[in-house]
């Protein structure tokens, strides 16, 4: 009985709790598996690989960059959309340490904030959002006009700008590819950082132009449904959905090891 209500339970929370779900349930590649942090400080996430490169989060994303080029057949992508089911799955914070770990490689980034609705880069890099990416699809501003230097070496961002009521119009048109231009004569790869793919259609129209897209997904977050519903929409428009990247995961807890023997005091009260 304890067994049967167990499962019930399971099958009613509909969160992903097992790294197995993803390839058994979506049929995709798990390309990386980033572990939780306990602190709850976005900044402190967003850019640990930069400023602790030695801790197991920091190594994560290094695994992940480097599983990105085995199954993109060891070619570095001009352009990568990063999207998610829905917000707080730790996918901003996934496309700046990407990004961290592509410049340390030598390679010349730009990170685009893509999220036209709620956007996050400016207030993490500490930068200015007059101008941004709605200005330049808006043709209000050139790629120039819109491209800041970062905190990082070798990364530069372009922020969202100031908020639109028509960020899906403005992400679908060919100002859009003529940013994706920029690669790989100026940079070597555009990581855009977009938005849920359960929010309206923009992040259909950013993967569906990208040369390939990941998906995010949260451990004890996530509901199976969204992340199978959100891929299923990226394969109708055709995006090249390279995998899914398994964040905020929390390791089980491991049984203690018992001893193979009971230690007794010697007659000198020593242990033996």
């Amino acid at each position: 009985m304890p067994d049967m209500i167990r499962s019930f339970m399971t099958y009613l929370d509909n969160k992903i709790r097992s790294v197995d779900d993803i390839e058994q349930l979506f049929r995709v590649p798990l390309v990386g598996v980033t572990p939780a942090l306990a602190s709850k400080d976005v900044c402190e996430h967003s850019f640990v690989s930069i400023n602790n490169p030695a801790s197991q989060l920091a190594k994560s994303f290094q695994t992940l960059h480097n599983n990105l080029l085995a199954v993109n057949r060891e070619k570095l992508p001009h352009t990568l959309a990063v999207t998610s089911s829905m917000a707080s799955e730790a996918k901003s914070s996934t496309c700046i340490n990407l990004a961290t770990v592509f410049a340390r490689q030598g390679k010349r980034v730009l990170l685009v904030d893509a999220d036209l609705r709620r956007p996050t880069a400016h207030q993490r890099f500490e930068l200015g959002n007059l101008y941004g990416l709605s200005n330049y699809l808006a043709e209000q501003a050139e790629a120039d006009d819109v491209i800041q230097p970062s905190l990082i070496p070798g990364v530069s961002v372009i922020t969202a700008g100031p908020v639109t009521f028509r960020p899906g119009e403005l992400l679908a048109r060919s100002r859009l590819q003529e940013l994706f231009a920029l690669a790989p004569e100026r940079f070597d790869i555009i990581i855009l950082d977009a938005p849920p793919t359960m929010d309206m259609s923009d992040a259909l129209a950013l993967c569906k132009y990208s040369e390939t897209c990941l998906m995010i997904a949260a451990f004890a977050q996530s509901k199976r449904q969204d992340v199978s519903e959100g891929l299923q929409r990226l394969r109708h428009v055709k995006a090249n959905v390279l995998g899914v990247v398994l964040t905020k995961y929390k390791m089980p807890p491991q049984p203690q090891e018992q001893p193979a023997y009971k230690q007794l005091p010697s007659a000198e009260g020593a242990l033996v």
